[in-house]
């Protein structure tokens, strides 16, 4: 699913960037170099403007305080 709600999450539970499968190779190529080289890629078409939900926001500044282990 590449809805804007899902990419939104994911980008909120730690992932560099979000390429759907519909993307031509090209497209793809682009988007995985930038994600390696520490940029976030998104889909140009997706809205990410809407508000969070405070219950994924709460999680995710829970998530990012463990260790490695």
């Amino acid at each position: 699913s590449d809805d804007g709600e899902t990419i939104r999450r994911s980008l909120e539970l730690g992932a560099s960037g979000f390429i759907p499968k519909r993307f031509g190779v090209e497209t793809l190529r682009e988007a995985i170099g930038k994600v390696m080289n520490g940029d976030v890629w998104i889909p140009s078409d997706i809205d990410l403007s809407a508000n969070a939900a405070p219950d994924l926001t709460k999680l995710r500044d829970r998530l990012v305080t463990l260790t490695p282990q």
